[in-house]
């Protein structure tokens, strides 16, 4: 009959991503046994929820579905279990997870030394920026992959677009790495 099947409030894992990472909606369906499921999800100012997949719930009645959130926002998610193809189902509460947007990468770096100093310039993204971080190594080591990577030149709570590294050995080849990050230094 239709209502005798139900699904817990759906799970998400991890409740907060940035644009582009996956996220795993799950759901567990009572009785146990295997329903069709579907995963409707509403967008950021969106009045409207859209199906963004239809799983199988196992024997066990676990069901889960990864998907990627095309744009950053709170996105809301709720379920729909079906007994049958024939039957009408049920819908869980609603369950909200943030998807955050980082900032493009910096663009344009240019060093002009002298003998012992660096003048940096670059140009910034325009969306999602925060703060700027420029981090310094050597030429021989790696590309830093996070702004604490190196050794900090700058590390401003605020939006720039040039920095001067002084007090270098002359003659000595260093690498600079210039990050752009959001409120929560996602870069």
């Amino acid at each position: 009959t239709a209502g005798s099947t139900a699904a817990t409030t759906p799970t998400v894992s991890p409740s907060s991503v940035l644009v582009g990472s996956s996220q795993k909606v799950s759901t567990t369906v009572k009785p146990a046994g295997v329903r069709t499921v579907e995963i409707w999800a509403k967008a950021p100012g969106s009045s409207t929820f859209t199906r963004r997949g239809t799983v199988s719930s196992s024997s066990t009645g676990a069901a889960s579905l990864w998907w990627k959130a095309p744009s950053a926002g709170t996105w809301t998610y709720k379920v729909y279990v079906r007994p049958s193809l024939t039957l009408k189902g049920a819908w869980t509460s609603t369950r909200t997870a943030s998807v955050t947007q980082i900032p493009g990468q910096v663009t344009d770096l240019e060093a002009t030394p002298s003998e012992t100093s660096v003048a940096l310039t670059w140009t910034n993204p325009t969306q999602y920026l925060d703060r700027i971080s420029v981090v310094r190594t050597l030429a021989s080591a790696a590309e830093p992959t996070t702004p604490v990577g190196g050794v900090s030149v700058l590390f401003e709570g605020k939006i720039v677009s040039t920095a001067t590294d002084t007090g270098l050995a002359d003659g000595t080849a260093y690498r600079y790495t210039v990050f752009a990050l959001d409120a929560k230094n996602n870069h």
